[in-house]
């Protein structure tokens, strides 16, 4: 008969043995959702703003003679503030206002992929470096409790870090990939002192550092969900 500590041990390092897979699926998903995302290669003032603050070099609307400080009235007849989303393969008709006159300029929208790829490959290789790192740990030393946390911290951190590095301003990763970044984030701090008290001597008394850890999981708990309200998502 397996002992009851033996049969959590081989459930538990099976759980974390899925886990192995999370980053790399991650990955997959923010090519992926780059490659579909379409964009116009030029940056606005700020959200809400039709007034043109930057033209990427060598792009399409650089071609189509667009320029810094122009006002955007319409996009393919639509105010441009109605106007809902580029089309990927589509050329758009921007009517801009330049110095009182009115021009007609058409552009292609782009991926994000193509005006991205710099920065999200080295967001890829950030994370897969934590990934590799943890899951080389996880491998040579499966049943070492302390390879276990700090398999998990190399995960959170690669994950924390995935979605922010690949996704620079003006662009930003869909709501449930920032927040998968920010559970990443949150669970970061406790995963760490978990292992502090931990590894290599334990400190504290056994109940001493359940409800320390207890009250510090709560914690990152209770932050997560607020952040998850602050930006408008509900918790079931």
């Amino acid at each position: 008969m397996i002992p009851e500590k033996g049969i959590w041990n081989s459930v538990w390092g099976g759980f974390l043995a899925l886990l192995v897979l999370v980053v790399p699926v991650l990955v997959g998903v923010d090519l992926y959702l780059q490659w579909h995302s379409p964009t116009m290669d030029f940056y606005l003032d700020g959200p809400g703003s039709s007034v043109v603050s930057g033209i990427i070099p060598g792009g399409q609307a650089k071609a189509a003679s667009l320029q810094t400080g122009d006002v955007i009235l319409t996009v393919d007849d639509v105010q441009f503030g109605l106007w809902s989303a580029p089309q990927i393969g589509q050329t758009h008709l921007l009517k801009v206002e330049r110095k009182g006159e009115q021009l007609s300029l058409a552009i292609p929208a782009v991926r994000v992929f193509q005006l991205n790829t710099l920065p999200l490959v080295s967001a890829i290789m950030v994370a897969l470096a934590f990934w590799g790192v943890g899951t080389l740990l996880f491998v040579r030393l499966f049943w070492h409790s302390g390879m276990r946390l700090l398999f998990l911290i190399s995960q959170t951190i690669a994950i924390t870090l995935l979605f922010p590095l690949s996704y620079p301003a003006p662009w930003s990763p869909p709501n449930w990939l920032l927040s998968l970044s920010m559970a990443g984030f949150n669970l970061t701090a406790p995963l760490f002192f978990h292992y502090t008290i931990t590894f290599p001597a334990k400190l504290g008394r056994p109940r001493q550092r359940l409800v320390g850890l207890s009250l510090l999981y709560s914690l990152a708990l209770v932050v997560f969900r607020s952040w998850l309200l602050e930006i408008g998502w509900e918790c079931n």
